[in-house]
């Protein structure tokens, strides 16, 4: 009796055994990080958890044009060798204490690289009357790049009181202002000219002087830095001035014609200026305008990429310092939520496939072939 329960025993055994080897066996879930591409033709293959790599996501602020960037770096934690980052620019700027919106920035496609050599191919410019409109006041706008004039006429609702649009960096343009206070008794036409992209930039400001009986006014310029700027006013009959904030007192109420030349003694930018002064002691009749420029950015800054490679010397070469070839390309894969980072920052999964020259001083590198898949952190 005790050996058929003994057997017993074991046959139960047996099959327990066998039961549990046959189950099935987990499946990894836990993505594995790496980069591979030819590096001027030879392969560079690196996965975190081999060699002591790691892949460490996080994200941080570009204060110099408010954007958050979204990074993702494969390195070694201990010892040297080859390691790569990509940062992922965030889709537009906001402020320091804003959230990042990871699935705006990172969208599946083609994605450009964030050339920095490249400040932009337009500006947006503001052109406004210095006169308030009232209802029964015409403004009307006529602006030429010398090839093609682009009008805007009034009408006495006050469409197109002031103008607003993109234009081409590196063109001058030509903008004429036709006032018309709507009853016939005030008219005036007035032209400057402004170029596009220019680093120097600005428009004339006059301020009477209201605590003097005579026509007495004071001229200057509106600029963020007057450092090394050498300027030169015309006024009428040959009359020149080279201080910023010049005054003159006019002996008849007339409209004078007033011109300034501004100009970088170190970079040779140069700007002119026109502006049309009714000197009277009644309600001034002119057609005077500024300009608002608005900074010329980056077209390729919103969503784009950097991809940096580090040699096992710690030498970095960037794709963001040259011109990209139209060989160069950068397409997000996949994304896809992934568990939080030792800091407990939220992270995306994502996979890419990249072609780009990365360039340290005179040295380029040509990184073709490549696709990774990486982590990065961002701020919610």
């Amino acid at each position: 009796m005790k050996k058929i329960l003994y057997y017993s025993f074991a046959f139960v055994l047996l099959l327990s055994c066998k039961k549990e080897k046959d189950l099935p066996q987990p499946e990894i879930t836990e993505p594995h990080f790496y980069v591979t591409c030819n590096v001027d033709g030879q392969l560079l293959n690196i996965q975190a958890g081999n060699e002591d790599y790691y892949m460490n996501s996080s994200w941080y602020r570009n204060d110099s044009n408010s954007i958050f960037v979204y990074k993702a770096n494969l390195a070694k934690q201990i010892g040297s060798g080859y390691q790569v980052t990509i940062l992922f620019n965030d889709f537009r700027p906001t402020g320091a204490n804003a959230t990042m919106k990871a699935d705006s920035a990172l969208w599946k496609g083609d994605h450009l690289f964030d050339d920095k050599n490249i400040s932009g191919s337009t500006q947006n410019i503001t052109f406004k009357p210095l006169k308030q409109s009232v209802l029964s006041e015409i403004y009307s706008w006529t602006v030429t790049d010398g090839i093609s004039p682009k009008t805007y006429p009034g009408d006495p609702d006050g469409e197109n009181y002031s103008i607003s649009s993109q234009y081409d960096v590196g063109k001058t343009y030509t903008v004429t202002l036709d006032y018309n206070d709507g009853t016939g008794v005030c008219g005036a036409v007035h032209t400057n000219v402004f170029k596009a992209g220019s680093p120097l930039q600005t428009h004339i400001v006059v301020e009477r002087d209201q605590t003097s009986p005579e026509l007495k006014y004071k001229f200057s310029y509106p600029l963020d830095s007057y450092n090394n700027i050498k300027c030169s006013w015309e006024f009428p009959n040959g009359d020149m001035d080279s201080a910023p904030s010049p005054t003159r007192i006019f002996q008849q109420q007339d409209t004078y014609p007033i011109k300034l030349n501004i100009s970088n003694t170190i970079t040779g930018d140069s700007c002119t200026s026109y502006y049309q002064l009714n000197a009277t002691n009644g309600k001034a009749c002119d057609a005077n305008f500024t300009a608002d420029f608005q900074p010329v950015r980056n077209g390729r800054l919103y969503s784009s990429v950097t991809v940096l490679l580090t040699d096992p010397n710690g030498v970095v070469y960037s794709s963001g310092s040259l011109v990209q070839p139209k060989t160069s390309n950068f397409q997000i894969m996949d994304v896809a939520d992934y568990s939080a980072n030792e800091k407990g920052e939220s992270t995306k999964r994502v996979r890419v496939k990249f072609n780009c020259v990365v360039k340290n001083g005179n040295k380029e590198i040509n990184l073709s072939n490549g696709e990774a898949k990486v982590a990065v952190s961002y701020k919610k």
